[in-house]
């Protein structure tokens, strides 16, 4: 190993090479990431983050008869690779959020009253998606 750099099994476990960080580390059961981990083979990282963000995906649901944010939608994410399905009901401006996602392809169901508005393919590679307004007819 290299000085100054983490071992590989250090690295898998998301562990800093100094003792002292890496107990507070795993005494809150917190993973380092690099910042970029597509890099990280040819760059040799020696900073490592916690809490670093994930994708999102977000937006609002109006009505477009009645020209009111609709407010209590249920928002359905699903990760196509994994099945994961994430619940969320639009707040009181009609916004909608998914945080902390990992890159990947995603379908959305929107419904409300017999309402319904679904996407599919949603695509958080490299980028978070704004889908701006929804109009739920």
């Amino acid at each position: 190993m290299e000085e100054g750099h983490p071992s590989e099994e250090q690295e898998t476990r998301g562990v800093s090479p100094d003792p002292q960080l890496a107990r507070g580390v795993s005494q809150f059961k917190v993973c380092a990431e690099v910042w970029k981990p597509e890099l990280k083979d040819r760059v040799k990282p020696r900073v490592y983050y916690l809490n670093l963000p994930g994708r999102f995906i977000a937006g609002t649901v109006y009505d477009p008869k009645e020209k009111e944010v609709i407010i209590g939608a249920a928002c359905t994410l699903t990760e196509q690779n994994t099945g994961k399905v994430l619940d969320v009901n639009t707040d009181d401006f009609g916004d909608f959020w998914f945080e902390g996602l990992t890159e990947g392809e995603y379908n959305l169901e929107i419904r409300i009253d017999g309402r319904m508005k679904s996407f599919a393919g949603l695509n958080t590679k490299g980028k978070d998606l704004n889908l701006g307004d929804i109009p739920l007819m």
